[in-house]
């Protein structure tokens, strides 16, 4: 008998043609009948393919024991530090907000105080999905006296677990229960009535809100005045909006505006369509005082003219409203920009304030930069530099 070894190629793989010129040298003419068949039957049993076997299972690699141990105790720890200071850290608590916010009107200057005796939790403690459940006694009371509100995240998913508790209920009975009858389930962190995680839903509502009125009262305060009668206009200012409702909207010459409309202008420096509307007829309201003003709107189609004498000539008129333009003046220019798609835009110069302000309806930056460049390119040079106007 001879024994023929595995031949493996270059990349240890089974060389079928060199194990099989291995067997007919080794059987050769001198083999018999029995060693031929022997060999034919292992050379048969030889596998083409050689298939190598994973090293581990595919997926995620098996976490170590205590890697895992260790991160569950600092999950529960998280977990209970803000069950601890949800319950018992602070003066203000859920049922003081929601009377707060009961009432029919809500301004800033009401809901101050208690806002911001109710601080938001900001963990970082992974928790597991929340359930809800009926308030049937036998599944322990739920935290009362809760001083804090949980984060946003936390927040939606116990609200999405109440409604799916409040369909099941009404497939099955064709009753829906009441909020005040249901409680969320938070493992490791405690139990909530549904009522709770609703006014802590209302505080994120409120709280954006409350932090848009703010900012616009911070922007109010930077903005520089040189006239004594202005810098006592804005005093009042700041008293009124602290005082607006903040859920209600302000109606000015027949264009209303939401509050929280006019409270995002805080934090994103732009104002929407009906804002822009109304600061125009306050501008016109303002300037019909004696001496009697005069409020121009341009053609907008004059700005595209293409030859400079046309087009100033057009755009001045035969008031030289530009080139002779007074302190009761004011001038609204639709402006029409080509950059992506074509879209107005508008201008406003507002002469006695010695201000250009411009406008995009996408509020978008680039936009704005091209009104301004038509502004400085079409308009300045017709007036006065002597009025020295800025945009904004």
């Amino acid at each position: 008998m001879h024994d023929t070894d595995v031949v493996l190629d270059g990349e240890g793989e089974i060389d079928v043609d060199a194990v099989l010129d291995e067997g007919k040298a080794s059987v050769g003419t001198k083999g018999t009948s029995v060693e031929k068949k022997k060999m034919i039957h292992r050379m048969e049993t030889i596998p083409l393919i050689g298939l190598n076997g994973a090293s581990r299972a595919s997926g995620r690699p098996r976490e170590q024991v205590a890697a895992k141990k260790a991160r569950m105790k600092v999950e529960f720890d998280e977990s209970q530090d803000l069950a601890i200071r949800l319950t018992t850290i602070g003066d203000v608590t859920l049922d003081s907000f929601k009377m707060i916010v009961q009432q029919g009107r809500l301004s800033l200057g009401d809901v101050e105080d208690v806002f911001d005796g109710l601080r938001p939790m900001h963990s970082d403690a992974v928790f597991k999905r929340p359930k809800a459940r009926l308030l049937d006694g036998s599944s322990g009371e739920p935290e009362s006296n809760v001083r804090g509100v949980l984060p946003v995240a936390l927040v939606n998913k116990c609200l999405t677990s109440i409604k799916n508790l409040k369909a099941r209920a009404k497939s099955s009975s064709g009753t829906v229960p009441h909020s005040a009858s249901i409680a969320v389930v938070i493992l490791k962190v405690g139990m909530f009535r549904a009522t709770d995680i609703e006014t802590m839903n209302e505080w994120h509502s409120i709280s954006r809100m409350v932090t848009g009125a703010r900012s616009l009262m911070s922007w109010a305060k930077t903005v520089q005045l040189d006239e004594v009668s202005d810098i006592e206009k804005r005093k009042q200012i700041l008293e009124t909006v602290k005082t607006m409702d903040m859920r209600a909207s302000i109606n000015y010459g027949g264009n209303p505006v939401d509050f929280a409309e006019l409270a995002r202008f805080g934090d994103e420096g732009w104002l929407s369509d009906q804002c822009l509307v109304s600061a125009a007829t306050h501008i016109a309201v303002e300037a019909s005082h004696d001496p009697a003003p005069t409020i121009y709107v341009i053609n907008p189609t004059v700005a595209q003219f293409k030859e400079d004498e046309q087009r100033n000539k057009h755009l001045d008129t035969k008031n030289l409203i530009f080139s002779r333009c007074h302190d009761g003046l004011a001038i609204l220019c639709p402006i029409f920009v080509d950059t992506d798609f074509g879209h107005w835009c508008g201008a406003i110069f507002d002469i006695k304030r010695r201000v250009v302000w411009v406008y995009d309806p996408f509020h978008k930056k680039q936009y704005e930069d091209e009104v301004e460049q038509k502004v400085k390119d079409v308009f300045f040079k017709l007036v006065d530099p002597a009025y020295k106007l800025q945009i904004r």
